[in-house]
């Protein structure tokens, strides 16, 4: 994922439903991609919370929606 400095002004974070100016990553929608083009929605970067489950392989995202994570 590329990490951005900057929020878009115009977008708000899916995670916190906020669009205060911090770090961001853009990650790309689902059944969005036209000819290599894919849309992306910016989300926090201290919003993401990745969990690993090594017993059965599987990574995750543990969403706390509107707390702060």
């Amino acid at each position: 994922m590329k990490r951005f400095e900057h929020f878009p002004s115009e977008a708000k974070c899916i995670l916190c439903d906020m669009n205060t100016d911090k770090p961001c990553c853009l990650v790309g929608i689902d059944g969005t991609s036209d000819d290599g083009i894919e849309e992306y929605i910016p989300i926090h970067v201290d919003c993401i919370n990745l969990r690993w489950d090594k017993e059965i392989g599987l990574l995750y995202q543990r969403i706390n929606k509107h707390e702060n994570i």
